[in-house]
């Protein structure tokens, strides 16, 4: 069960767009939303690929 919440949170930031950096750059947001997007997409990203 854990791996479905994890997967729906990783498919979460992806459709967020939190991967997507050109969209940061059109979008001008400010610099600790950047920042918040980046550590959260990373985050995320960790997390799936070490709970495998």
């Amino acid at each position: 069960m854990a791996w479905m919440y994890n997967c729906m949170g990783a498919a979460l930031t992806t459709h967020l767009g939190l991967h997507v950096v050109e969209y940061q750059k059109i979008a001008g947001i400010s610099p600790e939303d950047k920042d918040s997007r980046i550590r959260t997409f990373w985050l995320w990203f960790r997390i799936d690929r070490t709970r495998v």
